[in-house]
């Protein structure tokens, strides 16, 4: 059999970064991070641009009939007919992992960071905890939108209609969640 001399050997190791090899794993790679890039930048949330007043069981610091906000677009939109200006980084992004929808923006010279809880368990832990808690996070129904001042969070929280833990809001709408 003299052809037999002519096949490759195929018990010999191949080098580990042979072209084909090195096309086969990138394009699994690129298929891998498109599908990431696709599964963060998809939002399946609501996008009613209003805001309501609900008077429903509110997380600790929250007030209950303080405002809601169907989304970052509404809570932003709120944000600047209350006179301050934000300009959205980027569009809303929902988190898979807790269902919240969340973006930032720059309030004067502190960043904010606007959140629309998805989870009501979720916001009043955020409430009780140290992050918020500070006095830098303003709070509503279903929202939170996190800066680096008292003063500020205080202000946001008169203009949103909610409350900022040791910030303003009226008395007679803050509760504490049983």
């Amino acid at each position: 059999m003299p052809d037999a001399d002519l096949r490759p050997d195929r018990t010999a190791p191949r080098a580990p970064c042979s072209p084909d090899r090195v096309r086969r794993v990138g394009a699994g790679l690129a298929f891998v991070a498109l599908a990431l890039v696709a599964a963060a930048c998809s939002s399946t949330g609501s996008t009613d641009a209003g805001a309501s007043s609900t008077t429903s069981a509110a997380p600790t610091g929250v007030t209950e009939t303080g405002s809601s906000y169907g989304s970052i677009v509404a809570l932003q939109e709120a944000i600047v007919d209350g006179g301050f200006t934000c300009t959205l980084e980027y569009p809303g992004l929902r988190d898979d992992a807790t269902d919240n929808e969340v973006s930032i923006c720059t309030i004067g010279t502190e960043i904010a960071y606007l959140t629309i809880w998805g989870d009501p368990t979720r916001l009043t832990e955020f409430a009780s905890s140290s992050d918020g808690s500070t006095g830098t996070v303003a709070l509503g129904t279903d929202w939170s939108v996190s800066v680096t001042s008292e003063d500020l969070a205080g202000r946001l929280a008169d203009a949103l209609g909610g409350t900022a833990p040791s910030g303003s809001a009226p008395a007679t709408t803050t509760t504490t969640a049983p």
